[in-house]
């Protein structure tokens, strides 16, 4: 789509003034089915550069060319009542004890953090679903223990309803991050790789 002063948000933000810099404008195209998708379309040359909070790792690496921008810890929200099963664990612990644990955990599907949680999980139940909106709504209807994402998205849910706080709880892992780039295509990068790392 093009441009619009309706969309909104620090990525939207950052590329509109980018191509400010440039002298260019800016379309958008919101039509990816996935995260995974928006990459694999970059590379493919469908745009010139793909950008929205998409983590970094080796097979997007593969797809297109990353310019990282952000890192983010990852994190759980977790139901209360399953982390009273921990109450013994020290709070330094709890992180690693829930990854080794048999927890039911959701997450968006064909995401880095369904990725993420196939690697370091091995027991854990895990649950793909198409958006964030359906992974609180398995969390609050007692689907899976904890969702899983990272940090700032984590706690906007516990922000933005502070009454569930009361059953639900962040848990922040100290040694696992979240690197954001931006993805561009091979003639985007050759063109602009010094320019978008210069800007970043």
């Amino acid at each position: 789509v093009s441009d619009s002063e309706a969309m909104k948000g620090s990525d939207v933000d950052l590329i509109r003034n980018f191509a400010n810099n440039l002298g260019v404008d800016v379309i958008f195209d919101q039509t990816s089915e996935s995260f995974n998708d928006t990459v694999d379309r970059a590379g493919n040359g469908d745009f010139d550069l793909a950008i929205g909070k998409l983590s970094t790792n080796y097979p997007r690496m593969s797809k297109a060319h990353p310019h990282v921008y952000m890192k983010f810890r990852q994190a759980f929200l977790a139901n209360r009542k399953f982390l009273s099963t921990f109450s013994k664990v020290p709070e330094k612990d709890l992180g690693k004890k829930l990854i080794e644990s048999d927890i039911k955990v959701g997450f968006i599907a064909n995401s880095s953090y369904e990725r993420s949680a196939n690697s370091i999980m091995k027991k854990a139940v895990k649950k793909g679903y198409k958006s964030w909106d359906e992974c609180i709504k398995a969390l609050i209807s007692g689907e899976v223990d904890a969702v899983y994402r990272d940090a700032t998205e984590i706690k906007k849910i516990v922000y933005k309803d502070p009454n569930l706080s009361i059953k639900y709880v962040p848990v922040l892992f100290e040694d696992l991050s979240d690197t954001i780039s931006i993805y561009l295509s091979t003639e985007a990068n050759t063109a602009m790789s010094e320019l978008i790392d210069f800007y970043l």
